[in-house]
């Protein structure tokens, strides 16, 4: 948490469209349901018209070394989100696997 404070605070958020989240606590907020969701999405933000989602990968000791993304035309997601989400979860989850990742609990 210290880490995430740190970096907020030194950041200076540039809009790249206009649904851009560009406010410290709508990012703060939107990092907090990516870390519980296990997965980020977003939609319009980086470019108009194309919607990202993201998840980590994890080497054998938890570090995050990298992430799956996949970026793709908003209008042919608009009913696909959720699932988008799970698959981009679930594979980012097995790469790392077969990195030697393993979850706690």
């Amino acid at each position: 948490e210290g880490e995430l404070r740190r970096y907020l605070d030194a950041l200076k958020p540039e809009a790249f469209t206009a649904h851009t989240e560009t406010s410290k606590r709508g990012l703060a907020e939107a990092i907090a349901e990516a870390r519980a969701a296990g997965v980020a999405q977003t939609i319009d933000q980086a470019s108009e018209g194309v919607t990202g989602t993201a998840a980590v990968i994890r080497d054998a000791a938890g570090m995050a070394i990298g992430a799956l993304i996949v970026a793709a035309p908003s209008l042919r997601l608009t009913d696909r989100l959720a699932e988008l989400k799970r698959l981009v979860r679930e594979e980012a989850a097995t790469i790392s696997r077969s990195l030697g990742y393993r979850a706690p609990g």
